[in-house]
């Protein structure tokens, strides 16, 4: 049985990194960025959860991108913060 799920990352309102969500298994995956903010927010991979590598730079709103690297986690990770808030839907499909 396919499982599609859509899941939320964490997008700190500061300059860190979100907390990881585990997206094992996951066959296919697509992010999301909405919100209105000025920051610089990227969408990091790992398969260990402590080496994390960036797979999206600089991510802009409205966008629905495939994240084509299969990773064990993803998470955000805010590089540069002025102001607002930002979300990043993950769109994962598990066959």
């Amino acid at each position: 049985m396919s499982d599609t799920l859509v899941n939320y990352l964490t997008v700190p309102q500061s300059v860190s990194a979100g907390t990881p969500l585990n997206v094992e298994g996951s066959q296919d995956m697509w992010y999301q960025v909405v919100g209105t903010f000025t920051a610089t927010v990227n969408i990091e991979g790992s398969l260990n959860g402590t080496d994390w590598v960036q797979l999206a730079a600089a991510v802009a709103p409205g966008t629905i991108t495939q994240i084509a690297t299969k990773v064990k986690y993803l998470r955000a990770d805010v590089a540069a913060y002025t102001s607002g808030s930002a979300e990043v839907f993950i769109l994962t499909y598990t066959p």
